[in-house]
């Protein structure tokens, strides 16, 4: 499951699955984490993939941790660096298609 290897935060359960069935049909997908992982990552706080192998476009550096007490303080400190960040000059917030 391609999800388990290009997720920086650990989202997806690398050995778990989920199995679900829908209209007779079974189906499964990797076990998920907390969704506080997918917000720090897909949020933009943090980038690099624990391997320290690739990152995404954000420029935040912070300590993958399994712990989820860990987590939620992470996510704390991330919250309020990110408010200290310049803004882009061309801030999609302010996107206007051609």
């Amino acid at each position: 499951m391609i999800c388990t290897k290009v997720c920086a935060f650990g989202m997806f359960n690398e050995d778990e699955v989920t199995n679900v069935t829908i209209g007779g049909e079974t189906f499964n997908y990797s076990k998920r984490g907390p969704i506080m992982r997918c917000g720090v990552t897909c949020g933009g706080a943090n980038g690099l993939h624990k391997s320290g192998k690739f990152s995404t476009w954000s420029p935040g550096r912070y300590e993958y941790t399994e712990n989820d007490d860990e987590l939620i303080r992470l996510v704390q400190t991330a919250t309020l660096s990110q408010r200290k960040r310049q803004p882009y000059k061309d801030s999609s917030l302010r996107y206007q298609p051609a």
